[in-house]
């Protein structure tokens, strides 16, 4: 409150009353404020202005806080589009193994260890598995397999999975006459570079990435091949292949396939289905650096 000035109808009872220690109405202006101040006192119980308490304090951090700020600002920066900790631990795993070729691959896989064990004939959800992964590494506008979900392969005739001497092997479930369009290459996933095929066989368990390395193929065309479908469960039958690659007869079948192989003769029911694999692997991984 401001005390009353000459004229005021406040009398110096209300004054004192209100609080105030003078009572002359001709205060100057240093009266007033000194009246304040005294007043402040009064009302605080005569410990002063509690705040006068906080400035040596303040006085310590202020000088704390502007010195602390040009430390941090002088410190090393932060990239704003540094990887979050889960990327960053992805991208280190990564590192470690990409530019390993594929015998690197086996030996870092432990695949020597794992076809020491009996060979899975794998379920239709693990084929969608893989699939699925190699959609995810290479985008769905450059997948070559169809929809990943989709029970559908590449085989036309029937046939059933079995293990053998060789591991697995693919078998006749009827018989199939020469010429019979056996399989194709419609769930076949295909890539233009080395290190994408390297993520996707990084992207699965490690016996089925073992699997993948022992299945996939290098075309003419310059395509790592593999085929996630039991074709890849085609042992090489060399100049005895039973099914192989025929210009002549795929121009029967136009599918859009890259790959069709026929009957080279008759089939037997619960006989092993064998492809050439000289008739369309060329082996050339150096050209992707694997």
């Amino acid at each position: 409150p401001i005390p009353p000035t000459t004229g005021s109808s406040v009398s110096p009872a209300a004054d004192e009353e209100a609080g105030f220690l003078t009572t002359n109405t001709n205060t100057d202006t240093d009266t007033i404020a000194s009246s304040r101040g005294k007043n402040l006192r009064w009302r605080s119980g005569g410990r002063g202005n509690p705040f006068r308490k906080l400035l040596p304090l303040c006085s310590i951090c202020l000088p704390t806080i502007i010195v602390f700020g040009i430390i941090r600002s002088q410190g090393p920066k932060t990239s704003n589009t540094s990887s979050p900790p889960i990327l960053r631990k992805t991208i280190e795993k990564v590192e470690v193994w990409a530019d390993y070729d594929v015998h690197e691959l086996r030996k870092y896989l432990k695949c020597r260890e794992i076809f020491k064990t009996a060979r899975t004939i794998h379920s239709q959800m693990e084929w969608r598995k893989m699939r699925t992964a190699y959609v995810q590494v290479v985008g769905s506008g450059h997948s070559t397999v169809g929809s990943p979900a989709l029970g559908f392969n590449g085989f036309s005739q029937p046939y059933y999975v079995e293990h053998n001497e060789k591991g697995r092997g693919i078998y006749a479930n009827a018989d199939i006459p020469k010429g019979a369009l056996v399989w194709q290459n419609i769930r076949t996933a295909r890539f233009s570079d080395g290190p994408s095929y390297r993520q996707f066989v990084m992207s699965l368990s490690p016996e089925v990435a073992c699997d993948v390395l022992q299945w996939a193929y290098v075309t003419s065309d310059k395509i790592i091949n593999c085929d996630l479908d039991e074709g890849s469960f085609c042992n090489n039958g060399g100049s005895s292949a039973n099914m192989d690659l025929d210009e002549m007869a795929s121009k029967t079948f136009p599918t859009g396939a890259q790959q069709q192989m026929f009957a080279t003769r008759d089939i037997k029911k619960g006989e092993e289905i064998l492809c050439n694999y000289g008739s369309f692997s060329s082996g050339d991984w150096g050209y992707f650096g694997l």
